[in-house]
């Protein structure tokens, strides 16, 4: 989750999850959950057994599936390849 340059960090981990926490004022319990939450889905996604395939796919080639399942922005921008088990 955290192989990636500071400024990719910011932009893609930071940015998007931490500002809306303060600008929406939600309360620190609130806060305090969301972000367990937002560190075990990281966890699981890349850390339990075979799940989410195509996305260990980007960390072997590091060009395609940025994303997570079901991968709409990868579609969209042209990123997107399918893991194949054969």
């Amino acid at each position: 989750t955290f192989d990636c340059s500071c400024l990719e960090f910011w932009c893609s981990n930071i940015f998007p999850f931490g500002v809306p926490l303060f600008v929406l004022r939600f309360s620190s319990t609130f806060r305090l959950l969301l972000v367990f939450l937002l560190v075990l889905n990281g966890v699981v996604a890349h850390e339990i057994g075979n799940v989410n395939t195509e996305h260990k796919l980007h960390h072997l080639r590091q060009n395609v599936n940025y994303g997570i399942y079901p991968f709409w922005v990868d579609k969209l921008f042209g990123t997107y390849k399918r893991f194949d088990v054969h």
